[in-house]
């Protein structure tokens, strides 16, 4: 446990080697050993303690939770979801947080089923599909509240998440491989829309204005943004914009906003297996830029602070939002790598710092201009290390339910 006490000279070790990390990317490497560094008596104070090796304000904590066991987390725009096992009333509940903040915004029973896809939110439901075809619960995502049933049952299997938008839910079905809108206060499927590959990413759907597509990509090269008709209209006989990429969708696609002048500019991410990092206007699919490597993309990429981090079977990439630029520069094909190509994803970032994620519980703290590292850590003891997105936070949960966050 965290109640163990060391002595001043492993303290005085830990700042030593952060002093010397500043100008060694190795030295914050080697600094990271296999455990957390346990100097307190109090749970919530050494997982702060903790952090701080690597982080640099804290930005809220707290224990959560009593007699419940945290099945997972993930954080969508401002929301943070937990959803966890409440040991006395012997049901799960998924709970939304303030990412920000750590306030508390609403608590919901799923019943005696756990959840098998991450909860999804749109602009009006959270979507959450429970195990062993258990369903699917639709909650409001301002107040949690059950706006049908306890829970529906759906007569599709999903095959990842489910995106929504006001008036229906949109899956992937294992059955037929299609997209398929369902009535969210029955689960039925109204109409579904057959691409010409197989499914390999979303559905998603992305943001009201400009204009609120629901996007997938497939192993034929095909990303397709299909209009949200609502469950009970008619299918779509054409897509809204279908761009062909030159290789299978190899990882999730992800939406990116940026503010330029004074509009909202909304991007879709798409990483694949031509080698090359896609941005594409979430309105009409044209490419905004294609960042290219020497190998395929792996993974969702992730937009933090202006920039996108995305990974290809060797390295992490760090691109401009704008321009498609390396934010980064990166290492010559051929040449030794450098150390911030070695992170499998980054966390959280802004203009000053980045956090990334070094496999296992390692984290990285970067230089926000140049990727150098400043400080690491390894965070034995949580249980997820969870990106913040553009709240710009790193968050650390334990399965006991403290959650710590610091910017």
């Amino acid at each position: 446990m965290l109640k163990r006490t060391r002595g001043s000279v492993l303290l005085l070790c830990l700042v030593l080697c952060a002093s010397c990390a500043s100008n060694d990317d190795v030295a914050v490497i080697e600094a990271m050993t296999d455990e957390g560094p346990a100097l307190y008596t109090d749970t919530l104070t050494a997982l702060e303690g903790e952090m701080a090796q690597v982080a640099m304000t804290r930005a809220w904590s707290g224990s959560y939770f009593s007699a419940c066991t945290v099945q997972g987390v993930a954080i969508q725009e401002s929301d943070l979801f937990l959803w966890v096992f409440n040991g006395r009333s012997r049901h799960y509940e998924v709970h939304s947080l303030d990412a920000k903040t750590g306030a508390r915004n609403w608590m919901v029973d799923v019943g005696h089923k756990n959840l098998s896809q991450v909860p999804m939110a749109g602009d009006r439901f959270v979507v959450c599909l429970l195990e062993d075809g258990g369903g699917m619960v639709v909650v409001n995502r301002g107040n949690g509240a059950r706006e049908y049933s306890m829970s529906t049952r759906v007569s599709q299997v999903p095959t990842g998440p489910a995106a929504s938008s006001d008036s229906t839910v949109y899956l992937n079905s294992l059955i037929d491989d299609r997209v398929h809108a369902l009535n969210p206060a029955t689960g039925m499927s109204g109409w579904a829309f057959r691409t010409e590959g197989t499914i390999t990413a979303g559905p998603i759907t992305t943001p009201r204005l400009p204009r609120r597509l629901v996007v997938v990509g497939t192993d034929a090269g095909e990303v397709v943004a299909l209009p949200p008709r609502a469950w009970n209209e008619s299918r779509p006989t054409d897509a809204a914009w279908d761009r062909s990429v030159f290789g299978d969708v190899s990882g999730p696609i992800s939406v990116a906003n940026a503010i330029v002048g004074e509009k909202l500019q909304v991007s879709v991410l798409v990483p694949c297996e031509d080698h090359g990092l896609y941005c594409l206007n979430a309105a009409t699919g044209e490419p905004r830029w294609v960042y290219r490597t020497a190998h395929p993309f792996r993974g969702a990429a992730r937009a933090l602070g202006g920039r996108v981090f995305g990974r290809n079977e060797r390295r992490l990439c760090a691109v401009d939002l704008a321009t498609g630029d390396e934010a980064w520069a990166a290492s010559a094909e051929g040449g030794a790598p450098k150390p911030f190509e070695a992170a499998l994803a980054a966390v959280a970032a802004d203009d000053t710092r980045a956090y990334l994620w070094m496999g296992g519980k390692k984290i990285v703290r970067a230089d926000g201009k140049t990727g150098a590292f400043v400080a690491g850590a390894n965070l034995a003891s949580f249980d997820w290390i969870v990106p913040g997105g553009e709240n710009n936070v790193l968050v650390g949960v334990t399965r006991d339910g403290h959650l710590v966050a610091f910017n």
